[in-house]
C-alpha cells in the first residue's frame, strides 16, 4: 500500500472513531480522553506519512541513477546531503531496534560514498528531522533539499488554487501550526480539553495540510527524477487534473474548472482515480479528487 493510501486509511479510521463519539455511546470522561488521544494522533501521522513518502521519494531518486551534481545545489549539493546526516543520525540511531542498527550504517554508509560516484543512492534520512516532533523549519528545511525555495508560500498558493474563496490571510503553515500546537497542549497538559468540533475540523486541515505537502514535495522530486528544470514556484507549474462528485457519478475534468462538458464519467471513485491517474504526465501532473470543496483524494506522477 502506498503511503497516501496509507494516511488516508489512517484518517478514516480517526474519522470512524469520532462519528462513534458523536453518537454519545461513551461517557463524558471517556469521550474526553478520546478527543485528547486523537489530537495527539493527528501530528503522528503527519510525521509518519513524512517518513514513509520519503522511503518512496528516495527509492524514486536512486533509481533514476543521478549524477550528484543533478540534485538540486549542483556542484554543492553533495555537501548540503550529507551535511544532514549528522543532525539527523542521533535520533535515528536511538529509535532503531538493535538489530537493526548495523544495517542502519551499512545504508548510509553506501549513501554518503555513492555522492562521490556516478549514480546516488540516497536514503529516506535525509528527510528526518533532529527532534522529538517535526517543526516548520524541518518542512522548510526538508523542501528546500528538494529545491522548493519557499515550502509554506508554494504550499499556500496551491492551496489558494485549489479554494479561490481563501482569505488571504489564511497559510498551510498555519494549518501546520494548529495541528502542532493543539497536540502539544493535548499531551502535555493534563486539564488541556479538546472539543468535538476542534479534533473533526484538526482531521480535515490535517489531510489538507498533508495534500499540499504531498503535492509540492512529490512534484519537485519528479522534476528532480525527470531531471527537469527546476521551477521557481513549484505551485504555479503544477498541472491540475480534477475528479468530481456529482451524485453517483464522478465527472474527470482537463483542469480545475467545471464549466464545460467532463472528460470523462466514472461510476465510482476507485474506478474515475484508476483512469485518471494513468493520464498524468510527470513531472507536473496532479490528480484531485473532490467532493464539493473537499479534497478526498489525490495522486501524483510518483
Amino acid at each position: 500500500m502506498s503511503a497516501v493510501d496509507q494516511l488516508l486509511s489512517r484518517l478514516l479510521s480517526i474519522e470512524n472513531a469520532l462519528q462513534q463519539l458523536a453518537s454519545g455511546a461513551l461517557n463524558y470522561d471517556i469521550e474526553k480522553l478520546a478527543l485528547r488521544g486523537i489530537a495527539v494522533q493527528a501530528l503522528a501521522v503527519f510525521e509518519r506519512f513524512v517518513l514513509e513518502r520519503a522511503q518512496e521519494w528516495s527509492s524514486l531518486i536512486t533509481a533514476k541513477r543521478l549524477p550528484p551534481h543533478a540534485l538540486p545545489g549542483g556542484a554543492t549539493a553533495a555537501d548540503e546531503w550529507r551535511s544532514r546526516i549528522v543532525d539527523r543520525l542521533p535520533r535515528r540511531f536511538k529509535n532503531t531496534d538493535n538489530s537493526a542498527r548495523a544495517q542502519l550504517f551499512s545504508e548510509i554508509a553506501t549513501s554518503l560514498k555513492s555522492f562521490n560516484e556516478q549514480s546516488v543512492v540516497t536514503h529516506d534520512i535525509f528527510f528526518d528531522w533532529p527532534g522529538s516532533s517535526i517543526q516548520t523549519k524541518d518542512i522548510e528545511d526538508l523542501m528546500r533539499l528538494l529545491g522548493v525555495k519557499d515550502a509554506w508560500g508554494d504550499m499556500t498558493r496551491l492551496w489558494k488554487r485549489v479554494d479561490p474563496g481563501l482569505q488571504s490571510h489564511v497559510s498551510a503553515k498555519n494549518l501546520f501550526v494548529e495541528v502542532r500546537d493543539t497536540r502539544h497542549s493535548a499531551a502535555h497538559d493534563a486539564t488541556y480539553d479538546v472539543a468535538y468540533i476542534t479534533a473533526s475540523a484538526l482531521v480535515r486541515n490535517l489531510q489538507l495540510m498533508v495534500f499540499l505537502f504531498d503535492c509540492i514535495g512529490s512534484v519537485a522530486v519528479s522534476q528532480i527524477a525527470t531531471q527537469a528544470t527546476l521551477s521557481d514556484s513549484v505551485s504555479q507549474s503544477i498541472k491540475v487534473r480534477s475528479l468530481r462528485r456529482d451524485g453517483s457519478i464522478w465527472r474527470e475534468y482537463t483542469s480545475l474548472s467545471q464549466t464545460g462538458r467532463a472528460f470523462r464519467r466514472h461510476k465510482d471513485r476507485a474506478a474515475g482515480i484508476s483512469a485518471c491517474a494513468q493520464r498524468l504526465k510527470p513531472p507536473h501532473d496532479i490528480l484531485i479528487a473532490f467532493d464539493g470543496n473537499r479534497v478526498l483524494d489525490w495522486r501524483t506522477c510518483l
